[in-house]
Parts: structure tokens; sequence; C-alpha cells
């Protein structure tokens, strides 16, 4: 990726060349002979400079929808899709060729903002691919930082690959869902959809069908997507053409179905709560949330100002010299470790000793001692709320409760008490009659 001389030059630094830092909006896009000299069609794009060199195509930007291309984030920045793109060849000498060009002509100079090396793996033995991503990063100062992305996937799916286990969970998977859509859109024809939605549980069966048929969609997008890019992958063999086939889209789809999916499992599991509402203990439990629920709220919107307050004042005290306060999403991440005790002070004390050791006195007096004391009074008054509720009712019922009653019915429904009576009673009747 290649910055736009847009760096606006002062009177401190004269005719000095200034470079500037790399934006997607001032991406520089334009077209380039070899060494990056200005374009001229008679020049660079006629037939015999193409057969010449190997990286005459090199120099041209190319779009991110012509490759499905997607912003990129790395340590320093955030980098479009598109690009200067040198596409390499299976043949090692013609790659070493290609590569010793572009160290011949200065394709990575002083402007290059980022390299980006792309490849895709395939291990035909557990059918997975491996999408990696070794990223270059040259800011306008001069530095340079390296990152890695390694992603794992499995976008072909085949019934010998799955197996007749997870064929049949996805049948069963597929027409419960459907069941349940069914079955919801009776209950809002019948009792309205406001209505419907106000019971708890209610809310968690259509948030859970919304997500199970998201995750769908993304599953069928993820299939087609996929099947494009074998096809063109599969094209390029028959006719030897050495088109860019970029799977890093595909990585994207992969990811939010894994997100979406996890967080449905979650929900799916949230429903074993359901059951557990007959569970006396449980009850109590809830009781006890819900009670407190209003002191919580309040509790909680104080805390995160807290919690929002130390992460600015800990970003501009440590954020130029400590790589865990560099931005404010981060420093919030580091502040949270505190709450389990995996945050280090000794990096701290090292940056700045004496400014180090007073935050985190403050931070752990105010936010942990003094706001967990708080919390812990808050829940202790609901809990003696709810144990006086609870021994003044009489007519609690447990989940052993529910489950004696049931085993009982079911007994009944093959030897009844009344049958023991009745044929009591006439055993007794001919007892009397001898």
């Amino acid at each position: 990726l290649y910055s736009a001389d847009t760096c606006d030059k002062t009177n401190l630094v004269g005719n000095y060349p200034c470079l500037d830092s790399y934006s997607e909006a001032d991406e520089d896009q334009d077209l380039y002979c070899i060494q990056w000299k200005p374009y001229d069609n008679s020049k660079c794009g006629n037939e015999l400079n193409t057969r010449t060199l190997y990286t005459a195509d090199s120099w041209k930007y190319i779009d991110a929808h012509e490759i499905w291309g997607i912003s990129r984030t790395g340590e320093h920045n955030t980098y479009s899709g598109g690009g200067y793109i040198l596409k390499f060849v299976k043949n090692r000498e013609s790659a070493f060729l290609m590569l010793g060009e572009l160290f011949k002509y200065d394709w990575i100079d002083r402007k290059t903002r980022a390299v980006f090396l792309e490849f895709t793996l395939y291990n035909p033995n557990v059918n997975i691919f491996i999408y990696a991503t070794l990223l270059v990063e040259f800011s306008e100062i001069g530095g340079a930082f390296t990152m890695t992305d390694t992603q794992a996937f499995k976008p072909v799916l085949s019934l010998s690959s799955l197996g007749f286990g997870l064929v049949v969970a996805f049948m069963i998977f597929l027409f419960y869902n459907i069941f349940l859509l069914f079955k919801i859109i009776w209950n809002c024809k019948v009792f309205g959809c406001l209505r419907y939605i106000r019971e708890p549980w209610n809310f968690v069966d259509c948030i859970s069908t919304f997500l199970a048929y998201s995750c769908i969609v993304i599953f069928v997008l993820r299939m087609k997507y996929t099947n494009t890019a074998m096809d063109m992958f599969y094209d390029d063999k028959v006719t030897d053409a050495n088109r860019f086939i970029n799977f890093g889209h595909i990585v994207i789809w992969d990811n939010v179905f894994n997100v979406v999916f996890a967080i449905l499992v979650f929900i799916s599991t949230i429903q074993i709560l359901k059951i557990l509402g007959y569970n006396k203990m449980f009850t109590g439990v809830l009781s006890v949330i819900s009670k407190a629920g209003h002191d919580l709220i309040a509790f909680g919107f104080l805390l995160l100002i807290l919690l929002i307050a130390f992460a600015f004042l800990a970003f501009l005290l440590f954020g130029s010299k400590l790589e865990s306060y560099r931005n404010i999403y981060v420093t919030c991440g580091s502040l949270a470790n505190t709450f389990i005790g995996k945050n280090k002070l000794d990096p701290l004390i090292v940056a700045s000793p004496l400014t180090a050791q007073f935050f985190y006195m403050v931070y752990v007096v105010v936010v942990i001692m003094f706001m967990l004391t708080i919390f812990l009074s808050i829940l202790n008054n609901s809990i003696s709320a709810v144990k006086a509720e609870i021994a003044n009712s009489s007519n609690s019922v447990g989940m052993v409760d529910i489950i004696r009653k049931s085993f009982r019915n079911f007994l009944e429904m093959f030897y009844r008490p009344e049958r023991i009576e009745q044929k009591t009673g006439k055993l007794n009747d001919a007892i009397t009659s001898i």
C-alpha cells in the first residue's frame, strides 16, 4: 500500500521532502511505470514491456472490489483491501526473478506504508484451509511493525467429512428451528406479538430463532463464495492463468458464522435455567437479583463512569510509554485484568515510578475496595429480604417435589390406588361369604 504525497510542507523544513501518514481516503491509486515513474502508455502499456518484465502489472493499482478485498487493521493503522499486487508463480526460479526485479527497481520505497504477504494452504487429510497473512507496516517516521495472522477454516463440506452423526445433528437443528418458528408465529397470532414477547422466556426463544436462521443464511453465503473461489482455482489450473484468488472474505464469513453460532449456543444453554426455575435455591438466587435490580443498575452506571475516567487517565499517563496502554480499548482491557489479579505493576513503575504508584493506589482503593464493598452490601440487603420472604411463605415448591409428583402420576397410569382398594374390598367380601 502506497501513501499519496499530500503532506503539507511548512517553513520549518523548507524544501526537505515531507512524508505523510497513510489513510484510506488519501491512498495513492495512480498507475505507474516501473520504478514508480509517471505512467506513459507508450512506454508501459505496450506488449513488449509486459513480456520483458516479470512485474509489469505490479505497478498498477488494483481496486479492492476486483479481488474481494476488505479493509485490514494492523498494529499501526487500518488499510484498504486494494493496492499494488504481485502474484507469485509456482516455479521457484521464476519467483526469485520476480523478487529480484522488485528489489532492483525499488518496489518498496520510502512512501510504502504496508506490505502484505498472503497465502492459503490446504491439508487434504483433515479438509482444512489455512489462510495466513504476514504484515510489515512502515510508519512515516521510519519505524517498522510486524504482525502475523493465521486463520484455520473448513469451508468445503462433504458427507464423508461430516460423518453420519453431524448430518443427523444438522437435520435435528434445522427441523427444530422450523418447528420453533411456526410456534412463535402461531402464538403471536393467538396472543399478539407484544403480549407474547413480554414473557422473558418467549423473548429468549425469539432471539435464539433469529440467531439460528442467521447462522443458516451465513452458512449458505459462505458456501456460495467458497464455491466461486474454488471454481476460479480449477479454471486457473485448466487455463494456466495466474489470477489472485482472495480467501480473506471467506475467512470473514467463517468468523462471523462462528461468533453468531457461539452466541446461539450460549443463549440455548441459558434456556436450561427455565428448567431450574422450579428449584428452590435457584429461585432464591433470581429473587435476590430481581429485588436488587434497580440498585445494581445504578451501581453499574456509577462503576462504568469511574472505569472510563480511570481508563482515560491511564491512557494519558502511560499511553506513550507502554504498549498495553497504547489506546483506550487496550487500556480498558489492562485495567479490567486487575479484577482477576493479572495486571502487573512493574512495567508501570519502570515507565513512571511516582505517577504509577499513586495511580495504582487510587485505582485499587476507589474501584476495587470501595466499589466492590458497595456491591456486596447491596447483595447482602437483598439476600436478607429474600430470606425473610422465604421464611414466611409455606407453599414453596421445589424441583424434588415436582419430580416426586410426576413420578407418582406416571405410576398411577398403570397401578392406581383405587384398584388396590377395589381388589381388597372384593377379597373381604369373599372371605365374609365363606
